[in-house]
């Protein structure tokens, strides 16, 4: 869990960053995305789980990129997004929550 938690970290990290800035157009999805890894690390340190959308194991945060966000900015935070996401599709149920 020390891996999943350092890219939680990074992710939470670079979102406090563009947010502190205010100059990118995806200010409000990256607050989006914030908010869920901050839930999805207070949960990792709880209960040692990662709370995924549903059986599939989809985030919230790459819903509302795909959706809300200007992909031609902020590149490098949505790749580490969907990157994880794509880690959580490789775990076992027990590290999981499927929430819907």
């Amino acid at each position: 869990m020390h891996d999943i938690l350092n890219r939680i970290e990074k992710i939470v990290n670079i979102c406090e960053t563009v947010v502190a800035e205010g100059a990118s157009p995806n200010v409000d999805v990256v607050k989006i995305i914030r908010r869920e890894f901050e839930k999805i690390k207070d949960s990792v340190n709880k209960d040692g789980k990662i709370p995924v959308l549903n059986k599939k194991r989809e985030l919230w945060a790459c819903r509302t990129i795909v959706d809300s966000a200007n992909l031609d900015c902020d590149d490098d935070l949505f790749q580490k997004v969907f990157a994880f996401e794509k880690m959580c599709r490789k775990l076992p149920n027990a590290k999981i929550v499927v929430l819907f």
